[in-house]
């Protein structure tokens, strides 16, 4: 799905289809806009407004798809926001994220993998019954 709709004429085409798409499948389709919006997929220029906007659409829907949470660190990582990268990480572990793998080798990371925060935010969290929640996303993205 993720693919299909990059190869929209036009960025506003192909978000304007999202909105579509998002109305019958939102979960899914929440996750797959916060890949689309990401620079380092679209290869667009950085749009802080636009990937703002898109994680507050989002974020709600991250308990049920976690993976919306690893998206949400990549754009924190474009948008310069370290401590949102580490607590989006462990939100996706919390919730159940089933790729830690994949998180812990995302080459948009690599500048920050030997930070001690990053090993951090994989260190005993298995689970949401391990701990406490983390709650990153309150008044400001």
């Amino acid at each position: 799905m993720k693919s299909r709709y990059l190869k929209w004429p036009t960025t506003n085409q192909a978000l304007a289809r999202w909105k579509k798409v998002s109305k019958k499948n939102p979960i899914s389709a929440y996750n797959n806009a916060l890949w689309t919006v990401m620079r380092d997929n679209n290869k667009l220029p950085l749009d802080r407004e636009r990937e703002k906007k898109y994680l507050l659409a989002c974020l709600p829907y991250g308990p049920k798809n976690p993976a919306i949470y690893y998206n949400a660190a990549c754009i924190y990582f474009e948008l310069g926001k370290l401590e949102k990268v580490f607590g989006s990480i462990r939100l996706a572990i919390e919730h159940g994220y089933d790729k830690v793998e994949q998180m812990k080798t995302e080459p948009l990371f690599a500048p920050i993998r030997k930070d001690p925060r990053f090993k951090q935010a994989f260190a005993g969290s298995k689970s949401m019954s391990q701990g406490k929640k983390t709650i990153i996303y309150q008044e400001t993205i």
